[in-house]
């Protein structure tokens, strides 16, 4: 059996953490969020990323969340709107953890 390109697995990688992620099955999705990311997909990869750091913010975690979204910052294969977006929550997270406090 041939195995699907990485593009496809890492996409179906990423449906399967967000359906863990409604199913309320957190550890089960940071895994599969991992395993997605692992695949290095260029352009997808950021967006799973990025749906993990929301992810992880979602569910208190807001210090891991800044630190995905500041790597995100270095990724060379990302759009202006991207990058403008990773800037702005970079920036709402330092200020949202600050005010916790």
């Amino acid at each position: 059996q041939p195995k699907l390109p990485k593009e496809d697995r890492a996409m179906m990688g990423l449906n399967k953490a967000l359906l863990l992620v409604k199913m309320g099955r957190s550890m089960e999705a940071i895994t599969a969020f991992d395993a997605a990311i692992a695949l290095e997909v260029s352009g997808i990869g950021s967006v799973i990323r990025e749906q993990k750091a929301n992810f992880l913010h979602e569910t208190g975690d807001s210090a891991a969340s800044l630190e995905i979204y500041k790597s995100l910052m270095t990724v060379t294969d990302v759009n202006e709107e991207d990058r403008k977006r990773f800037k702005s929550n970079v920036q709402t997270l330092e200020k949202y953890l600050k005010q916790k406090k």
